[in-house]
């Protein structure tokens, strides 16, 4: 029996297309060699575009922890208002949150919170680091419009448009003014209710059986009050979900990437913990967990647990390849659009149908402004957004022709990727 073919070495964050200020931005969010020394050769201009980046991205409060001996005097002060305005929108998120559960409680409409407080203290030190934008609730489909009528009947209104998993987003404030400020304490508390965690239809990729989740639920507390909650593996199973779908969308969320990677950082040893992960999902929802786990540490140096290892070593060879070469094109994206993503995407769906319908939806997505909130579309933005996505069609095709020759001569580009 011949060897198996070597795969090309993996590309590293020192070949990453991406700003200086970006380089520094993830050094020091490092789990295994974290270095905060990029961060003292920034001027004051690329800083601001540093701050850009991590207000948009949730790791600005971040930033400011592990980053605080490299900061500027005028950083440091900037990020320490900040807290204090996450400070007291963290008190009005919790306030809001358990008044909500008493709602549905009283109600006999049971639920789930998803994300948000979840994710402390197994995906993040501390929850004042953690930026949160909106409360997430997950009902079974039955109950969910009955949740919706609550929070109506409490002066909720709907608020923007939901993409699916979850119903149109509903707020309570009125005669707020977005100012710019991230952090503001008054900015309006969206509300989503969920219906679903995964969208199998949209995504053309098989989910995971959400009954068994719902059955999985466990107590946990916030603020002395007992609320129901995701179980600790599927809680991680929906924030490496969430990770894929934002990835797959062209739409990288990295502060959510890092907590994945907080996780696994702090878990790399539980046997017991990654024996029970195994039991509960399909080889293909694995699958496309590990890819986010791969990736997470990747971007930001995580330990891997011995069992996730070996299931990279089974993952299929376009998606092996993919990793290799283009694991930093998420990132890449957020400073020049790229959608190589899409190749990764189209590995993971099953059927030819799916394949197609992803492709149509990722190459040519304009159709999808002017369906979608029609009275928003103008004839210049209409065509921008074509603009854009034949712009990208170039360098789609020719990141997917790359692969290919990866696949069939591996030998010949090891040393170019």
């Amino acid at each position: 029996m011949s060897a198996p073919e070597e795969l090309p070495a993996g590309k590293g964050l020192e070949l990453a297309s991406i700003p200086r200020y970006a380089t520094a931005l993830l050094q020091v969010l490092n789990f295994e060699n974290r270095d905060g020394n990029g961060l003292r050769h920034l001027s004051d201009c690329e800083w601001r575009q540093l701050l850009e980046l991590c207000d948009e991205s949730q790791l600005t409060l971040l930033l400011g922890d592990l980053g605080r001996p490299f900061l500027p005097i005028w950083v440091k002060a900037r990020i320490q208002r900040n807290a204090a305005g996450n400070t007291l929108r963290f008190e009005r998120i919790k306030a809001a949150t358990l008044e909500i559960a008493r709602w549905l409680t009283a109600n006999s409409i049971e639920f789930a919170l998803v994300k948000g407080h979840t994710h402390t203290p197994a995906f993040t030190p501390d929850p004042l680091l953690r930026a949160q934008n909106d409360i997430d609730i997950w009902c079974l489909p039955e109950e969910v419009f009955r949740a919706r009528d609550v929070l109506t009947q409490h002066g909720y209104r709907h608020f923007g448009r939901s993409k699916g998993r979850h119903l149109d987003p509903l707020i309570r404030e009125s005669g707020w003014k977005w100012t710019g400020d991230y952090f503001a304490p008054d900015l309006p508390i969206p509300i989503e209710l969920h219906y679903e965690l995964w969208d199998s239809e949209f995504e053309c990729i098989p989910g995971p059986d959400e009954r068994e989740i719902w059955q999985r639920r466990r107590e946990a507390i916030l603020d002395e009050h007992t609320v129901a909650t995701l179980d600790l593996a599927d809680t991680l199973a929906f924030a490496a979900l969430h990770m894929m779908m934002h990835l797959f969308h062209g739409d990288v969320r990295l502060q959510r990437a890092w907590e994945i990677g907080y996780f696994l950082e702090h878990h790399a040893d539980d046997d017991a913990f990654w024996n029970c992960w195994r039991s509960l999902y399909s080889p293909e929802l694995r699958q496309m967990q590990v890819i986010a786990f791969l990736l997470t540490s990747r971007w930001f140096g995580c330990r891997l647990p011995s069992p996730i290892c070996a299931e990279s070593d089974t993952l299929q060879r376009n998606v092996q390849l993919w990793i290799r070469r283009y694991c930093f094109s998420p990132i890449e994206s957020l400073f020049s659009p790229n959608k190589d993503e899409l190749w990764l995407n189209l590995a993971l769906v099953p059927s030819l149908s799916g394949k197609l319908r992803v492709a149509a939806r990722r190459l040519f997505p304009v159709h999808a402004a002017s369906t979608h909130n029609p009275e928003q579309v103008t004839n210049a933005s209409f065509t921008a957004r074509a603009r854009y996505h034949l712009g990208s069609l170039p360098r789609t095709l020719s990141s997917g022709f790359r692969l290919l020759q990866m696949r069939n001569h591996p030998t010949s580009l090891r040393k170019s990727s």
